[in-house]
C-alpha cells in the first residue's frame, strides 16, 4: 500500500485525548462558574449596602412586616439582580445547561454567605435568625435561581443565534472567495 503512513505515535489516535478534553472543558466551566458565585455574592452585597443605608429613614417608616419583607429583599439583592445577570453572561460563553448555570452561580455565592454567617455568629444568630428571615432566605434563593435559569437560557439561545450568523456568513465568503477563484482559473 504506497502512500499510506507505517502505524506509529503520530498516526495511533489517543484514546483517552476525548475524555480529557471533555473533563478540561468541565473543570474551566466549574471554575467560571464558582468565580461567578463569588463575584456576584461580592458584588452583590456591595450593591445591597449602597442602596440600603440611602433608604434608611423610609425603611424605619414602614410598618413592621412591610419593613421585614423590604429588609429581606434589599440584603438577598444579590441574588435577586447580580445572580440573573451573571447568568445569562455564562450562557452566553458556556455551553452547559441553563439550570446548572443558575443554580450552581446561586449556590456558590450562597455557600460564601453561609460560611462567613456560620464563622462570624453561628447558625442561630447567622443563618437561621428567625423562620421568617431563613424563609426569605430561602424563598429568594429560589427566585434569584429560577431567573438565572430563564436568563441563561436566553442567552444560550442568543449565543447560537450569533454562531448560525456566523457560520452562514463563513458559508457566504467561502463560497464568495470559491467563485472569485473560478473567475482567476477561467482568465
Amino acid at each position: 500500500m504506497a502512500g499510506e503512513l507505517p502505524p506509529g505515535p503520530a498516526t495511533e489516535v489517543d484514546p483517552g485525548a476525548e475524555l480529557r478534553a471533555r473533563r478540561r472543558a468541565r473543570l474551566r466551566g466549574f471554575q467560571v462558574l464558582l468565580a461567578l458565585g463569588v463575584f456576584s455574592a461580592v458584588a452583590g452585597a456591595v450593591l445591597s449596602a449602597s442602596v440600603a443605608f440611602p433608604l434608611r429613614p423610609a425603611l424605619q417608616a414602614l410598618p413592621p412586616g412591610v419593613r421585614e419583607v423590604v429588609v429581606i429583599a434589599l440584603w438577598r439583592l444579590w441574588v435577586l439582580a447580580v445572580v440573573p445577570l451573571a447568568a445569562w453572561g455564562a450562557g452566553r460563553v458556556l455551553s452547559l445547561r441553563p439550570a446548572g448555570i443558575a443554580f450552581a452561580i446561586a449556590a456558590w455565592g450562597e455557600a460564601l454567605f453561609v460560611f462567613l454567617d456560620l464563622g462570624t455568629v453561628g447558625w442561630a444568630a447567622g443563618v437561621w435568625r428567625s423562620g421568617s428571615w431563613f424563609a426569605g432566605r430561602v424563598l429568594t434563593f429560589g427566585l434569584g435561581t429560577a431567573l438565572g435559569w430563564w436568563l441563561a437560557r436566553r442567552g444560550r439561545a442568543a449565543a447560537e443565534r450569533v454562531k448560525a450568523r456566523h457560520e452562514a456568513e463563513a458559508e457566504a465568503t467561502r463560497a464568495r472567495y470559491a467563485r472569485w477563484l473560478e473567475e482567476q482559473f477561467r482568465r
